[in-house]
């Protein structure tokens, strides 16, 4: 795991946490207006450690910690107003089967609101950061031809400055989609090394030493697959397989 990554993971797991913390304490205090947290309070402060786990669990498996695979605001709105239903759902099923605990039903409700306006807030603050970085991970592409040309343009449309190009491997390097596709897209003195040997993988990327390997795998058969996964490992790199582009 990068660095840069690191340090955006925490980024975001911290300020979910704050805002999980906030909205529990926020709701709390409007419920119950008479009734100023203290030791009352206290009393839930086991829910607020599940209600933070809870939180970093779900987000985790719908990949709102990725650092390379940015969504856009629809999905994140989507994601976060799905979250707050599953964590008030949660709230309630502690409600009825926890003695110790005791919420108002207006609770939920609050919590719900106070929870999705404030997280994507952030979330849409974390957005416009991630945007302005630069990570110039170092790339290289792996797959047919049609794929490739494909995921060349998506990169360099919507992540240029994130993902450099510096090799790929195709299987059709005739083709004269791809030319026009590499001559489009790169300058003469920045075009990557390209190979159209999947049996020359290995080599390329020890040259390269790329962050990260991207390999389209859709028309590709299984052991050709496995043999690019294998190539790629010589180094220390991510690999991702992508079998259909338009979900990716």
């Amino acid at each position: 795991m990068y660095r840069h990554e690191v340090k955006l993971k925490v980024l975001k797991m911290a300020g979910d946490i704050i805002i999980t913390i906030f909205s529990f304490l926020i709701s709390f205090i409007l419920v119950n207006s008479d009734r100023l947290p203290g030791n009352y309070f206290l009393n839930y402060g086991k829910e607020i450690i599940l209600l933070i786990i809870f939180t970093i669990v779900v987000f985790s498996i719908l990949e709102m910690y990725s650092v390379y695979y940015h969504k856009n605001f629809r999905e994140i709105v989507f994601m976060i107003i799905s979250t707050g239903g599953l964590i008030t759902i949660y709230h309630l099923v502690l409600n009825y089967l926890v003695d110790s605990i005791n919420f108002p039903r207006n609770f939920f409700i609050v919590f719900f609101l106070v929870f999705v306006v404030f997280m994507l807030v952030w979330r849409y603050s974390v957005m416009a950061y991630e945007v302005n970085i630069n990570y110039n991970i170092s790339t290289v592409i792996i797959g047919k031809g049609k794929e490739v040309n494909l995921l060349i343009k998506y990169i360099k449309k919507n992540y240029e400055e994130k993902f450099i190009i510096k090799g790929i491997v195709i299987d059709e390097i005739n083709d004269s989609e791809f030319d026009k596709v590499i001559n489009d897209k790169f300058k003469d003195d920045n075009k990557p090394l390209i190979c159209n040997d999947f049996m020359e993988t290995e080599k390329l990327i020890e040259d390269i030493k790329p962050d990260v390997v991207i390999i389209a795998d859709n028309g590709l058969k299984s052991e050709i697959i496995e043999e690019l996964i294998s190539a790629a490992q010589t180094v220390k790199t991510r690999i991702y397989l992508i079998s259909e582009f338009y979900d990716w």
